[in-house]
C-alpha cells in the first residue's frame, strides 16, 4: 500500500474517531434519568430567603456554595459553623474564582443529595424581588457538584468547562432540565423552548439585552401569543431591549424602586426557567451560569401566581 492511501486511511480513521466521541457525547447529554423528590419555591419579598438558606443548611455533612455575592453576617456564619466550602465573585473573605466574566452563579449542594439555587444573593439587608428553589436529587447535586469544582480549577488551570453530563430528568414523572452556561448554550436552550411556545409566553428579568431572544419572542406576539413583561429599570438602558419590545406593542411594565426585581423567570406555556441567568451577551459567552427548565404544574402555577401578582401590582 503507497503512502498516499496509508495516509488517506489515517485520516479517515481519525475523522470517524471524531465523530463517534461527539455522537457519545451527545448521547450522553441526551440520557434520561428518573428520579422522584420534593420542590419547594420560596419568592423572597413574601418569605424570609435568609431564613429557609440557613434551615435547609442546618447540620450538612457536606455543604459547597457558590454565591456571586454573599455579605449577610448570620448566613456567613452558619456556614462556617457547617464546615461549608465557599466560593465566590465578590468576597475577598472566600475563595474568588477568576474568570472572564462574572461567576454568577447562587446555588448551594448541600449532603451530595439536594441543591439550592435561583436569584438570591445572600447580602445583608436584601429586601429584593427574588426567587429561590430548593430541589431533592442526586443528580442535580450532581451536576451542581461538578460545576462548582470546575470553577474551582479555573483558578489553577483556567481551562474550558465541561458540558454537563445528564441535562434531562424524568422527575416526579415529568421533565426538568439543567445546564450550564457557556458550555451548554444556555442561550440556544431559551430560544429552543420559546420556538415551541403555542399560547403565553412572560418573563421577569433583571435585566434583558439580547437581540435574538428578543426577536424570538417578538415573532410569536406577532403569531398571536399573549405575551407579557416585567423589566428593572435598574440597569444600563444603553443595550436593553424594552424598546424593540415595546415597539412592537408587547406589553412591558419597568419596576423602579429602591426594591430591585431581581429575578431571572421566563414562563412558556406550562414550564417555567429559573437559575442565575439573565438573557444578556455576556451571560451567554463568558459568565458562569445556570439555568432550570422545570415542567412539574404544580411549581408552574406557583411561578405563574407569582408573576401575576406583581405584573398587577405595577402602573
Amino acid at each position: 500500500m503507497d503512502t498516499n492511501k496509508k495516509l488517506k486511511i489515517i485520516l479517515l480513521l481519525i475523522v470517524l474517531t471524531i465523530i463517534y466521541i461527539d455522537l457519545f457525547e451527545i448521547q450522553k447529554q441526551n440520557i434520561i434519568v428518573e428520579e422522584q423528590g420534593e420542590i419547594k419555591t420560596y419568592f423572597c419579598k413574601e418569605t424570609n430567603c435568609e431564613h429557609q438558606l440557613i434551615k435547609i443548611t442546618n447540620n450538612s455533612k457536606t455543604l459547597k456554595c457558590a454565591f456571586y455575592d454573599i455579605s449577610n453576617k448570620e448566613i456567613i456564619n452558619k456556614l462556617k459553623k457547617e464546615n461549608a466550602e465557599i466560593i465566590t465573585h465578590n468576597d475577598e473573605e472566600f475563595e474568588k474564582i477568576n474568570t472572564k466574566g462574572l461567576m454568577h452563579h447562587k446555588f448551594c449542594v448541600i449532603n451530595q443529595t439536594t441543591i439550592i439555587t435561583g436569584s438570591y444573593n445572600p447580602t445583608e439587608n436584601n429586601q429584593h424581588h427574588e426567587n429561590l428553589i430548593i430541589i431533592e436529587s442526586k443528580t442535580l447535586a450532581k451536576n451542581y457538584e461538578e460545576e462548582f469544582e470546575q470553577l474551582k480549577k479555573i483558578n489553577e488551570e483556567q481551562q474550558p468547562k465541561k458540558k454537563t453530563q445528564t441535562t434531562k430528568i424524568k422527575y416526579n414523572n415529568y421533565t426538568l432540565e439543567n445546564y450550564f452556561c457557556p458550555q451548554d448554550a444556555c442561550k440556544e436552550q431559551i430560544i429552543n423552548k420559546i420556538k415551541q411556545a403555542n399560547q403565553t409566553i412572560q418573563f421577569m428579568l433583571f435585566t434583558f439585552t439580547d437581540k435574538e431572544i428578543t426577536q424570538e419572542i417578538i415573532k410569536k406576539h406577532e403569531q398571536g401569543l399573549q405575551v407579557q413583561g416585567i423589566i428593572e429599570n435598574f440597569q444600563n438602558k444603553q443595550y436593553w431591549t424594552t424598546p424593540m419590545l415595546q415597539e412592537n406593542n408587547i406589553t412591558i411594565k419597568i419596576h423602579s424602586s429602591n426594591i430591585f426585581q431581581h429575578n431571572k423567570i421566563i414562563i412558556i406555556d406550562n414550564l417555567i426557567i429559573t437559575g442565575s441567568y439573565n438573557p444578556t451577551n455576556v451571560a451567554n459567552t463568558i459568565n458562569d451560569e445556570n439555568i432550570l427548565i422545570i415542567t412539574q404544574p404544580n411549581i408552574v402555577q406557583e411561578y405563574k401566581n407569582y408573576f401575576l401578582t406583581l405584573f398587577e401590582s405595577l402602573d
